[in-house]
């Protein structure tokens, strides 16, 4: 998927991570030529934000526009993810009932803008009143699954927590220093600091699901989140919709037997079509108010499960981010 600036493209697999990728400037090991290394930017890994024990089956950038990403920590409700438009928060799901909720480092804000020939991270995500509490890095227990914020010395910690050490008398760099801690650097990064230096903070963690998570997507507008989960009965195979103002699910949406296998938000964020392996789909709309729910019926069948579902684009507008939505026939 899409994400951060626009420009950078985030995988997850069964290799238990997840990894993004950016257009860089800066020596690439398969271009040798100056001027392919002044001005054409390559394609690299530039972080490598989580690291599971499980094999990851869904990621989706949350698309925030002047949004907030309420923190599990004391400093609940900040504006440390507050930007005009990039997308700093990613949702991921695995082979586990927990959908996980990350947000971007200060160390990976300032490599990526290094990595683009920026003198700051300001010049293309700006700085913001919350940017002093966004954390400086990550860190994960030798046997845990959960990314703890790190904090630059002096700057602000929130509980649980730590400080991220200086590289003092490392004169090869951070890439070289034993149990390597989150940093900055000015090339694309080595894979030593990408498997240990690069970690986002775990912010969130959305319980609901009855079995390990199968796809998400975000709406257009980043307010809502809409997530399925491996099912073989119509109560497992709920569609959950999440408000991104406090990670709290907001909806439960009836219409299939089976494993959804894809959800998709109209251009507008109106519509929300689901496909299922039940061989039938399914479009809900939002709704300005609440009603009395409907009976769910799919919208069409198939003659074999349904792998995927797109919506087309349209003039729509939206309609309130709190809103219910309701199955259309």
């Amino acid at each position: 998927c899409w994400g951060a600036d626009g420009s950078c493209v985030a995988s997850a697999s069964c290799d238990q991570t997840a990894r993004i990728f950016a257009p860089v400037l800066g020596p690439s090991n398969h271009r040798a030529s100056e001027e392919a290394i002044l001005n054409k930017p390559h394609w690299c890994e530039v972080a490598r934000p989580q690291v599971h024990g499980h094999d990851f089956s869904c990621i989706a950038f949350v698309p925030f526009k002047a949004s907030t990403v309420a923190s599990n920590t004391a400093n609940e409700g900040s504006d440390s993810c507050r930007s005009s438009n990039p997308s700093l928060v990613y949702v991921s799901g695995s082979e586990e009932k927990v959908l996980r909720v990350f947000e971007a480092t200060q160390a990976f804000l300032h490599t990526l803008s290094l990595l683009r020939g920026h003198s700051s991270s300001s010049d293309l995500f700006g700085g913001g009143s919350g940017w002093g509490l966004r954390a400086f890095g990550a860190s994960v227990g030798a046997l845990g699954l959960t990314n703890k914020a790190m904090f630059e010395e002096g700057g602000s910690r929130e509980e649980g927590g730590a400080a991220a050490p200086s590289y003092a008398g490392y004169a090869d760099g951070s890439d070289f220093v034993p149990n390597a801690m989150p940093g900055v650097v000015r090339e694309p990064p080595l894979e030593e600091h990408l498997a240990q230096n690069m970690l986002w903070p775990e912010v969130r963690k959305l319980y609901g699901h009855g079995d390990n998570l199968y796809c998400v997507s975000p709406s257009p507008d980043g307010a809502l989140i809409a997530s399925a989960c491996v099912a073989k009965s119509a109560t497992a195979a709920l569609i959950w919709v999440w408000d991104t103002k406090d990670w709290k699910g907001v909806a439960q949406l009836a219409a299939h037997n089976l494993t959804v296998t894809q959800l998709s938000w109209s251009h507008s964020g109106r519509f929300l079509a689901s496909a299922s392996r039940d061989r039938s789909f399914s479009v809900f709309e939002r709704c300005p108010a609440p009603s009395s729910p409907s009976s769910p019926s799919p919208a069409a069948g198939t003659t074999t499960a349904a792998a995927g579902a797109a919506t087309a684009p349209g003039a729509s507008t939206g309609t309130d981010p709190s809103a219910e939505a309701k199955p259309q026939g």
